[in-house]
């Protein structure tokens, strides 16, 4: 507690003892007052007392002493305090086993001898901004003391020194409470201060680079901000009785930048009357105090800086102006300052924020200065990043991203921000990537763009413009589709998809609807918003039909048949039609292929996709059958077996297999797959056609898949595929065979090929799973076995199985 050592303790015969039987301390009478004798009984939670001519007194009255926590009996205290005039009062200080603690104050007279009783200490609010009343003891100076009272929080202080708000003491007069100022620094503070003499400038204070300090909280007066401004025509000015000793600004500093001096501006060029100077004060910090004495009374030199030179530079992120002494010369004058400015090492005659900016590039303390410098010019200091950003090294670049985001949001911020996200370093990349998602919306992102358009060349500035910029980036996105190149057109089409999300459907009608635009890049976002075309149905049916003229290229065919499948999805018979028909009859295969692809979503065509089984053009008939697939189209089971058993093209008929085993099992369909099977070349058909069976569980075909397996000279994807089969068939038959296979898997020295069998066959048996699995592959499960095959084993015992 600050002011301990001017605390007076009361003498031997008024200590006071705590226990549960009566054991008191007393004041005596004196200066018009009566005696006071109080007694604390913790057992009861009591404080008990009584006035009388002569101590001690009888204990006629008492107080609940509420606490939030348990007493601490052994630190319990009382203090007579000698007031002004010869009055005395009795101090009673109970603390807590916590943080609380409970006082009184009694005097001998007055209305009310009980002039303070509550609890005190960091009692309320949220940790980081806990408050709570106090008392302290201050001397006068005269050999006497006051008792002040007011509220301490963790928020209110100077520089982490615990200070008095709302301060009021005891009048010895009146013996009532009112507003008082003192000095806040304790003694020993002030004994240890480094003492500075003030020396006036003959002009007025040189603009800093950037401003160091910004006012965080005044003890009282209004308007503490004034006095950080940097414009001395506005004054902060204390609003305390007396002279406002002990008042107090206490200001944010820049801990990365060293304060290398100060300049103090007191009078404002035009002062008011009531104004007066500091004589002297203080600057604190967390860990130091300096003592500056003023060389005149500068209320009568308007406009006069006076510069500070410290013993050595500030580096705290705290500094606090303290009142002392001032020219006071009359009651009703006021202790007033205009600005006090901060200086970093930087802060040089030829400096400008082009050169500190340059300085992000010299690496070690002085680019941290530099860096900080920067942070606290604000939004002036972009340009001068700009200017620097290629001579940077990575270490500036980074500290140039800290500068940005300290800026406000906006375009010049976001320019720099853009460069830092398409940086090779990952570190530069990620803070700017951090700082673009917090300022959101507020970045500006279109307009940075435009500015600076060259930034567009990585991916992620798209991503940003499209994310940041919404329907507003949809403009700049299509003017970079007239000029991408191909590499970059597809990540600039999905950025346009995603700005065009929530963008209002008029605006997405008149731009697919601009001819400033190439039929490309119309094309291109048509094919971006094709999910939200239906919303704008005549517009995109009135551009499509205005590209879709008679002999267009084929990239425009091709490109107009996403577009065109979306409005047809939505019923739009007009774009079913023109998708029919290009499946059917376009010139160019890759069309109809393309047209064959989207056929999945638009039942109205399947007339066309059925006949594009029989295309000339393999690909086509590839594109036809995977749809058939997709939509399991039983109709088409006799072109699809046609084409399984004479396509001259191979992964056609492989289609075709799996066209067909997505289909419902059928007589037909399924001797269809196993004539394939025994007389097809090619082992990729030949394990379609497998796969096709076991999605049927064809059992009847068992034994011919059966004979693939244990063909030795078939291919091993073969014999897999077959083993995977037998199992999807359920066929219980085939359980010996398979547990043969698996347990072959066993053997340290099998071959490649009869692990991957042996891993397939146990495959299999998990999806039958018999009831007696863990018996038939309990060797399998030894220690021995290698560990992939005993972990395929645990996995097919720990199956269910898949055979009903």
């Amino acid at each position: 507690m600050r002011f301990r050592s001017f605390v007076v303790m009361a003498s031997a015969s008024f200590a006071l003892v705590v226990a549960p039987a009566r054991a008191d301390s007393s004041v005596p009478a004196g200066a018009g007052l009566q005696a006071v004798t109080a007694s604390v009984d913790l057992a009861k939670m009591r404080l008990r007392w009584g006035k009388c001519a002569t101590a001690p007194c009888p204990l006629t009255d008492e107080i609940v002493i509420k606490l939030s926590a348990p007493a601490d009996d052994k630190n319990v205290r009382s203090t007579s305090v000698d007031m002004a005039g010869g009055k005395r009062a009795l101090w009673i200080h109970v603390p807590s086993q916590g943080s609380a603690s409970w006082d009184a104050v009694i005097v001998g007279g007055g209305a009310s001898p009980v002039l303070y009783a509550d609890q005190t200490g960091m009692v309320r609010g949220q940790p980081g901004s806990m408050s709570g009343g106090h008392i302290e003891i201050v001397p006068d100076g005269l050999g006497h003391s006051f008792i002040a009272r007011g509220t301490v929080s963790e928020d209110f202080n100077i520089c982490g020194r615990e200070a008095l708000a709302y301060a009021e003491v005891i009048d010895p007069q009146t013996l009532e409470w009112h507003r008082a100022s003192f000095q806040q620094l304790s003694k020993g503070a002030i004994a240890s201060a480094t003492s500075v003499a003030a020396v006036p400038r003959q002009t007025p204070a040189d603009k800093p680079l950037a401003p160091l300090l910004a006012a965080r909280l005044a003890s009282s007066g209004a308007h503490p901000a004034a006095i950080a401004d940097l414009d001395p025509s506005t004054v902060w000015s204390e609003d305390a009785v007396g002279m406002g000793r002990g008042e107090f600004v206490a200001f944010n500093a820049p801990s990365d930048v060293p304060i290398s001096r100060l300049t103090l501006t007191v009078a404002p060029p035009s002062p008011l009357p009531t104004g007066a100077a500091p004589k002297t004060f203080f600057l604190a910090t967390s860990d130091r105090i300096i003592a500056v004495e003023m060389p005149e009374d500068a209320w009568v030199h308007p406009g006069r800086a006076y510069d500070i030179a410290l013993p050595e530079p500030i580096k705290s992120s705290c500094l606090a102006l303290v009142l002392d002494d001032a020219y006071v010369r009359g009651s009703s004058h006021t202790v007033s300052i205009a600005e006090l400015t901060a200086y970093s090492e930087l802060d040089v005659p030829t400096a400008t924020l082009d050169t500190v900016a340059a300085d992000l590039g010299t690496g070690g303390r002085r680019a941290e200065a530099a860096g900080g410098v920067l942070k606290r010019a604000g939004n002036a200091a972009l340009p001068s990043i700009v200017t620097a950003w290629a001579k940077l090294d990575v270490y500036g670049r980074e500290l140039a991203m800290d500068v940005a985001s300290a800026a406000s949001c906006g375009s010049d911020a976001t320019q720099i921000l853009l460069r830092g996200l398409c940086d090779a370093d990952a570190h530069v990349a990620r803070k700017a990537e951090s700082s673009l998602q917090q300022c959101k919306r507020a970045s500006q992102i279109v307009t940075a763009v435009q500015t600076t358009p060259q930034m567009l060349q990585c991916p992620k500035s798209v991503q940003y413009l499209s994310l940041l910029g919404k329907d507003a980036a949809l403009v700049p996105l299509a003017e970079m589709l007239m000029t991408a190149k191909d590499d970059a057109r597809a990540n600039i089409r999905h950025q346009f998809a995603s700005a065009a999300r929530e963008a209002p459907a008029q605006t997405l009608s008149t731009m697919i609807a601009n001819t400033h635009y190439t039929p490309y890049v119309r094309l291109e976002m048509l094919r971006a918003i094709a999910p939200r075309l239906p919303e704008m149905q005549p517009a995109a049916i009135a551009v499509l039909d205005s590209m879709l003229v008679p002999n267009v290229d084929m990239a425009t065919r091709y490109l107009a048949l996403e577009p065109l499948s979306a409005l047809a999805q939505s019923g739009d018979r007009v774009a079913q039609a023109r998708v029919g028909a290009m499946l059917a009859r376009d010139p160019a295969w890759p069309v109809r292929a393309h047209a064959a692809e989207l056929a999945r979503d638009l039942p109205a065509v399947e007339t066309e996709l059925l006949a594009a089984i029989d295309d000339a053009e393999p690909r086509v008939r590839l594109a036809a059958l995977e749809t058939t697939a997709a939509l399991r189209v039983s109709p088409a089971a006799v072109l699809v077996e046609k084409r399984l058993a004479s396509d001259a093209w191979t992964f056609v008929r492989v289609a075709a297999a799996r066209a067909l085993g997505a289909m419902p099992a059928g007589r037909d369909i399924d001797k269809a797959l196993a004539d394939a099977l025994g007389t097809d070349a090619a082992p990729q058909v030949r394990s379609a056609t497998i796969g096709a069976l076991a999605a049927h569980q064809a059992r009847l075909y068992a034994e011919v898949v059966r004979k693939r397996l244990d063909d030795a000279e078939e291919l091993p994807e073969v014999r897999i595929a077959a083993a995977r089969a037998l199992g999807a068939m359920c066929d219980p038959r085939e359980l010996g065979h398979l547990t043969e296979l698996a347990l072959a898997a066993a053997d340290p020295m099998a071959s490649g090929e009869d692990l991957t069998l042996g891993l397939a066959a146990l495959a299999a048996l998990g999806d039958i799973h018999p009831a007696d699995l863990a018996s038939r592959i309990s060797k399998l499960r030894d220690k021995s076995v290698r560990d992939a095959v005993r972990a395929a084993a645990e996995h097919a015992i720990a199956s269910s199985s898949k055979c009903h």
